[in-house]
């Protein structure tokens, strides 16, 4: 797996006019490097984020197994948490943004056999989450609509919409019937249809 992905990577970086095959002399697109990339195991975001010197910017996961919520934590409590326990209480400094400013959330969902990690990297700090609820089951990821319109809309979003921007969905492994695309469904809708749905929602940090 490292070895293909990073034969992808040099083959991309160093040249992107490569024809796709013969006969058929067109470029590699961004099209083209997401559906190689998906099928290596690795499905990326990268979200827009409009934050100001008193924010702090939260990300709350929520996990749900056969529609019941059995996991919810904050990305800061968390990492509070870790700081405190190694006697430090400069946490803060991490997630507060040097100015007023749009900064981007990167996420990396990479399946790793029977798990998936998430890695999530945002302003000032970054972190892992291994998800092994899912064994090997089918999954995917999408963005939440009401979000990616107003990123469409206004170039960004903001935590005081204290909103779900990503969500990940899964089936048993058991289940061989096709992952529907869930697209335009609530998220009660979503939870009732997939067997485990991660959801991520943006908020501001309550000291």
């Amino acid at each position: 797996m490292k070895y293909l992905f990073l034969l992808l990577v040099s083959m991309f970086s160093s040249i992107l006019c490569f024809s796709q095959g013969p006969l058929n002399d067109f470029d590699y697109d961004k099209e083209d490097l997401n559906i190689i990339l998906k099928e290596l195991g690795f499905i990326t975001f990268k979200v827009p984020i409009k934050q100001n010197k008193t924010q702090l910017v939260d990300f709350i996961f929520e996990e749900y197994i056969n529609e019941k919520m059995v996991n919810q934590k904050s990305l800061i409590s968390e990492a509070k948490n870790k700081f405190e326990k190694a006697g430090v209480d400069w946490w803060k400094k991490y997630f507060t943004a040097d100015k007023d400013s749009i900064y981007y959330s990167r996420f990396y969902f990479i399946r790793r056999d029977s798990s998936v990690i998430l890695r999530l990297k945002t302003h000032g700090y970054s972190s892992n989450e291994n998800i092994t609820s899912l064994g090997s089951a089918l999954f995917d990821c999408r963005m939440i609509d009401s979000a990616k319109l107003e990123i469409d809309k206004s170039g960004s979003i903001s935590p005081k919409d204290n909103g779900d921007i990503l969500f990940l969905y899964a089936n048993k492994q058991n289940v061989k019937e096709p992952l529907w695309c869930p697209s335009g469904l609530p998220k009660s809708e979503v939870i009732k249809r997939f067997d485990y749905v991660l959801y991520i929602r943006i908020k501001n940090f309550d000291n």
